[in-house]
């Protein structure tokens, strides 16, 4: 078993994607650009378990990327002709890891989500916001609990937003969202934060770096305060949005030599599949590795709890198939695998209150007496599936706060569909999570860094 360890790695690939039809209640469905790339991801049906942290935040990202996507009617002051293009959800909480539960051995830790204090029963997270796209301009939507507002301003009056950075602040009236509990204000003009640009038309055009288009600078970094009558909450909640996601094949190009030279590289866009048959990806993986034997690759069947248990309590249900790759000597510093998530499972999102997929984990450090090679990043590539993958990365305290945020809300969660044809990054010391909605088993192709990158949007060797 001495490729486990590496398997294990894969565990991130908690490939969530989904465009097949999910098991479980009629869903609302979301399409994004040209091609349509599906949300589809419903609400968690739980039974007699409390709803968990992990499946609040799952269900309201979704919610929300299908309402950028389908439901701007919903949304008072939704400009006209707004043809969602892409969408990004963010969400302040608190990333919580257990370095002592590493059980990959590379620096991958177990973690979970929390907002200390925020009632369990809740129907939906505190303060929630997405940010939209199209070829007619950017909006921003901030959302707060009805829960939010009576535990930290009880106040009698009206509600009101203040959102800004280091630079500029725009206040805002909130409006009441009764049969979504949620207090709500869209900003469709921007010019107080930041200049708007031209945003291509089709995802075709979208840059490189998708992400980048998405939101211009000044967007990346927020602040939002409540006020309701005359009541003002000083604290502020942290809103960031980014998700380190681009072309797979920029990306490629970014890899050092020391990577970029892993044989697995060069068919990135369909190998090991052909086009003309008509197994799955999971079929078509079986195939080859039976074919190419162990000396090529290692098929590591139906490994279960990837990344779940945290804390004593389990944040995701679903196993895991992968085939890994042999390690190329001459191409030391990155590992590739390939990686099947296990269909949707509504018994066990019922039974545990948590969603299909993966739990958060985050790429750490690893213990110093273990032999696996130190991860310091870990990359999904989406080629193997036409469906989008519904997936979140975190970051620590991405902005300086004065004072404790409510309910230690200091971190931020951003969720989006990744595309067909882009490749998302995990750094060290960041967070990411999956959620499964198909039928059927989930495939992606994983790169593994083994060399400290020069960031996530640079896949570079950095010099140590």
């Amino acid at each position: 078993m001495r490729h486990f360890p590496a398997f294990l790695a894969l565990a991130l690939v908690l490939l969530s994607g989904a465009c097949r039809t999910p098991e479980g209640p009629a869903k609302l469905r979301a399409e994004f650009g040209d091609g349509g790339i599906p949300v589809d991801w419903g609400n968690v049906a739980v039974a007699s378990v409390p709803s968990s942290p992990e499946a609040s935040v799952a269900n309201a990202a979704a919610r929300r990327l299908n309402q950028a996507a389908t439901l701007a009617k919903l949304v008072d002051g939704w400009p006209a002709g707004f043809a969602t293009q892409d969408a990004i959800v963010a969400v302040p909480l608190t990333l919580l890891e257990e370095p002592q539960n590493q059980p990959f051995g590379d620096g991958q830790a177990n973690g979970s989500i929390a907002w200390p204090g925020w009632p369990a029963g809740a129907e939906d997270v505190p303060v929630i916001a997405y940010a939209a796209t199209s070829s007619s301009g950017r909006i921003l939507v901030v959302e707060a609990a009805q829960e939010l507002m009576d535990l930290v301003l009880p106040a009698d009056g009206a509600v009101t937003v203040e959102l800004g950075d280091e630079a500029h602040v725009v206040t805002a009236a909130m409006t009441f969202d009764a049969e979504r509990k949620v207090f709500r204000t869209l900003f469709s003009d921007v010019a107080a934060l930041a200049a708007k640009d031209a945003f291509p038309t089709s995802f075709a055009a979208l840059p490189d770096w998708s992400y980048a288009a998405l939101m211009p600078d000044s967007w990346g970094k927020l602040r939002v305060r409540f006020a309701r009558g005359s009541a003002k909450d000083e604290r502020a909640w942290p809103l960031l949005f980014r998700f380190p996601a681009g072309k797979t094949g920029a990306i490629l190009a970014s890899l050092s030599e020391d990577q970029r030279k892993h044989k697995h590289l060069s068919n990135v866009a369909s190998w090991p599949f052909t086009a003309t048959t008509t197994a799955t990806p999971y079929e078509q993986l079986k195939t080859w590795q039976a074919a190419a034997g162990d000396s090529v690759a290692h098929f590591y069947p139906g490994a279960a709890g990837v990344h779940h248990e945290h804390a004593g309590h389990m944040t995701a249900s679903g196993g895991v198939d992968t085939f890994v790759v042999e390690k190329a000597a001459d191409a030391p510093k990155l590992q590739v695998l390939y990686t099947c998530f296990d269909g949707r499972n509504p018994e066990k999102e019922a039974n545990w209150a948590v969603p299909s997929g993966a739990g958060w984990h985050v790429i750490g450090e690893k213990p110093n007496n273990d032999s696996e090679p130190q991860t310091y990043g870990e990359s999904i590539v989406h080629n193997l599936e036409s469906a989008g993958i519904f997936a979140g990365w975190g970051v620590r305290s991405p902005i300086a706060l004065t004072g404790e945020a409510p309910f230690g809300a200091r971190d931020v969660a951003t969720f989006r569909v990744l595309r067909p044809g882009e490749t998302f990054t995990t750094a060290q010391n960041h967070f990411h999570w999956y959620a499964i909605d198909a039928k059927d088993r989930v495939c992606a192709t994983i790169w593994k860094h083994f060399c400290p990158l020069t960031s996530d949007m640079s896949l570079g060797c950095a010099s140590h």
